[in-house]
């Protein structure tokens, strides 16, 4: 013991005499050892780690599809779910699910609530346990029984204050198509992530219901199915009888199932296959970040190594056993990693926090995220060994080296090293550029695709726009056909406000995913239907938006009734239906409502609904109050959407009524959420890229400046014989660029063979952008320039004469 405090006694003191040395190896280290584990933990957490579901593995997702619509959503109607569960013998299980929306009534508290309502068999399938009560049973959903209801954790916390004694109590809740108190039943785990593609939500509040297509309307999509495959049966099989019953249903119900055809695909590819390849390139950053520290460290180490070739000689000279060196040696190297890896530890906490909270705000199973003590342990282990072999390995050998050769070595003789370990130094270094140089153009390409993104035009101008949602309770408004009147008082008051320059109602708002698909058909044609998103709106929504009016006109206040029958058109659906016609006048066939067909009055330019990377969907627009609404979206176009907030409840509540006021946001944010993965991903690779640059920067110093002092007596006797400073900077300088030569070479090749990888989540950029590699080149080429000039400097102010005396 006491051994092993004299050498960490020696080990502190010899850092003490190199601080910036040192500290550069252990925070290069540390550095890469933190953002490998921070980056390994989300990938971890997201790809790899099993749903937290009973049989994970088995689990898979149902839904229906069409040759000529292009959505988002998975869902599947009512008619097909049925018949899946009991034809599909592929399936030891099925469950079903839908958004539910519904206000909960607290004293003279409205609150909204995001629900789903899941068939009795959900819960089993996915071996979800209650920590209060049950799960629903098949009793449950049997006509005349008692509506029942389960809590999330989240909702049973802070709004019922974690009543131990819940079981049993009534809530009211309006929603569903009803106004009615129910009994709770359950409550669900704290942990327990139930999201997309289970369910729409995540839901704060769960209601059966029974899977009996014949209550509900034939061809309408908004299911979302899930199963568990049988023991033994594959998804192939599965996919195969889905096709032969999607062709039975579509004998048996032609008008409603035409061209649609069943999906099945597992429940874990479906949720992370969107965000698989983005995390694969910040794991593959990451790792080029790990390594390229590990290199800078390994050239520190290798440096130093060289340079106490006379101290381990002296200290041998003087009777220490070859043995007691190489104790001490491993006592510092097992030092520096412990150091190396406990700083790294707080920077991963720190930075998984950070990424977390700012990076990764949509990114699917995000609870599930957790420091990850394997990826620790690897990173651990690398610089252990990293340090070990360049650290450790190269210090014995110089201790072995014969002592009375190394004591004679004085001055600069004293560096010299072999020219293997030169070499290795080198290929360090050209290892170093390559990469850094990969992950440059990497993170060029991410910043013009982000870049692009945001400057894609949607269809419309959400900046300045405040949007808000209002729902009125079933049970104040019974009436349905009072709720156009109503919507139209609110729009009118709040319109009156100065800040308010338009002002108009719609159904659902673009690029929050919603939507409600139908079929649609020229009136005059005998062609089949198109497929169509059905949308609501007032008149000035367009006007609000700056949705541009192509032809036509907008609807006027006299058109918005039950009983119009007339139709504002995208101008997508018009040219599929009236291709290179003009639509106005002509009558469509919409799926929906009772008008036979509807006279077209308007087209409007194409909206991007989706977000702005998604295909643009045929759309027709009819007056809201003939679509569903008792919850409707306010979009106002104000200089000052912040400060109306405040005026906009007022006025709402002035006029007297009861009403949910929820969702309030600038449309400029809800655009932007839709950006955010590919901004977090952008932002990622070029923290990386500058980092491994640094490191790169610094590495080519080392390697130049170690250069510079072995051949300082060479410089020496070459000035005194008359050389000029320029030719010897010029010499050194030459280090350097040919290691930039040989890294960037590999560097671009690198590049060329991910850019495969990368064309898939980039927009608006090739993947291999000439000018984009060219240009990162140029920026690796100066930094390797700028990083060899500094040390090349140091010829040109030395003393020739008073190096040839200390040599």
């Amino acid at each position: 013991m006491s051994a092993l405090l004299q050498d960490l006694r020696f080990d502190f003191r010899l850092w003490s005499r190199n601080p910036v040395t040192a500290a550069t190896t252990i925070l290069t280290l540390a550095l890469g050892i933190g953002a490998c584990t921070t980056i390994f933990s989300v990938v971890h957490g997201v790809l790899l780690q099993p749903l937290p579901f009973s049989d994970p593995d088995r689990l898979v997702t149902l839904w229906e599809t069409h040759p000529e619509q292009a959505s988002d959503f998975r869902v599947a109607s009512f008619e097909a779910a049925a018949l899946w569960s009991t034809e599909l013998t592929e399936l030891e299980a099925l469950a079903a699910s839908r958004l539910w929306r519904p206000i909960l009534v607290q004293s003279e508290d409205l609150i909204s609530l995001t629900g789903a309502s899941v068939s009795p068999e959900f819960f089993p399938l996915l071996g979800v346990q209650p920590i209060l009560g049950r799960v629903f049973a098949q009793h449950d959903v049997e006509p005349g029984s008692a509506p029942v209801v389960i809590l999330s954790h989240g909702l049973w916390q802070s709004r019922f204050g974690s009543d131990q004694n819940i079981l049993g109590a009534q809530v009211l809740l309006e929603g569903a198509g009803t106004s009615s108190s129910a009994t709770i039943i359950g409550v669900l785990p704290p942990d327990l992530q139930v999201d997309e593609p289970l369910v729409f939500g995540p839901p704060e509040i769960w209601s059966p219901f029974a899977l009996e297509p014949s209550a509900m309307v034939r061809g309408r999509r908004y299911l979302q199915v899930v199963g568990k495959l049988a023991e033994g049966a594959s998804i192939e099989q599965a996919r195969s009888h889905l096709r032969s019953i999607s062709q039975h249903m579509e004998h048996l119900y032609p008008e409603s199932n035409r061209g649609w055809s069943g999906s099945i695909e597992s429940v874990s590819e479906q949720l992370v296959a969107p965000v698989r390849p983005a995390l694969l390139v910040l794991l593959a950053a990451v790792g080029f970040v790990f390594f390229v520290a590990c290199c800078n460290a390994a050239i520190s180490l290798l440096s130093q190594a060289t340079t106490r070739r006379q101290e381990f000689a002296v200290r041998l000279a003087l009777g220490a056993t070859p043995r007691r060196v190489g104790r001490q040696i491993l006592t510092e190297c097992l030092l520096m990693a412990a150091v190396s890896s406990l700083l790294g530890l707080v920077l991963a906490h720190a930075g998984l926090s950070l990424v977390m909270r700012h990076a990764f705000a949509t990114l699917p199973r995000r609870n599930e995220v957790g420091l990850d003590f394997e990826a620790l342990i690897f990173s651990l282990l690398l610089t252990l060994m990293t340090i070990v072999f360049f650290g450790l390995v190269p210090a014995l050998r110089a201790a072995k080296a014969h002592t009375y050769g190394a004591l004679r070595e004085t001055g600069v003789a004293s560096h010299a090293g072999g020219s293997q370990g030169g070499r290795l130094r080198q290929s360090l270094v050209l290892a170093e550029i390559a990469l850094s140089l990969i992950l440059l153009v990497t993170a060029a390409l991410m910043l013009q695709s982000f870049s692009s993104l945001a400057a894609a035009d949607p269809g419309f101008e959400h900046r300045q726009v405040l949007t808000l949602r209002l729902q009125l309770p079933r049970s104040l408004y019974p009436e349905k056909e009072n709720l156009g009147q109503i919507y139209q008082r609110m729009r009118s008051a709040i319109n009156t406000l100065p800040a308010v320059q338009e002002i108009g109602l719609v159904n659902h708002l673009p690029m929050q995913g919603a939507s409600m698909s139908t079929r649609a058909a020229a009136s005059s044609a005998p062609e089949e239907p198109i497929q169509i998103e059905l949308r609501g709106t007032s008149n000035s929504y367009f006007e609000t938006l700056d949705v541009p009016l192509l032809s036509g006109r907008d609807f006027d206040s006299s058109e918005l009734t039950k009983d119009s029958s007339v139709a504002v058109l995208s101008q997508s659906t018009a040219e599929h239906l009236w291709p290179g016609e003009d639509p106005i006048g002509k009558t469509i066939r919409v799926d929906w409502g009772a008008a036979a067909g509807r006279r077209v009055i308007g087209m409007v330019g194409d909206v991007h609904h989706h977000g702005v990377r998604s295909e643009i969907q045929p759309t027709v627009y009819l007056p809201f109050v003939q679509l569903p609404h008792r919850a409707m979206v306010v979009v106002i176009r104000t200089q000052s959407p912040q400060s109306l907030i405040a005026d906009v409840r007022t006025r709402i509540r002035d006029l007297g009524e009861t009403l949910v006021v929820d969702e309030i946001h600038l449309l400029s944010e809800v655009v932007a959420t839709t950006i955010e993965e590919p901004r977090s991903r952008a932002l990622l690779t070029s923290i990386f890229a500058l980092i491994t640059l640094i490191l790169a920067a610094g590495g080519t110093y080392s390697v130049v400046a170690y250069s510079v002092a072995q051949r300082r007596f060479d410089f020496s006797v070459r000035q005194a014989l008359g050389a000029r400073p320029w030719q010897l900077v010029s010499e050194t300088l030459k280090v350097g660029l040919t290691q930039a030569c040989g890294g960037v070479g590999l560097g671009l090749l690198g590049s060329i063979l991910l850019a495969r990888t990368l064309s898939g989540i980039l927009y608006g950029v090739s993947s291999y952008d000439l000018r984009t590699m060219m240009g990162s080149t140029l920026i690796m080429l100066l930094i390797v320039v700028l990083a060899s000039f500094v040390p090349a400097r140091r010829v040109m102010k030395g003393d020739p004469a008073s190096d040839l005396r200390s040599a």
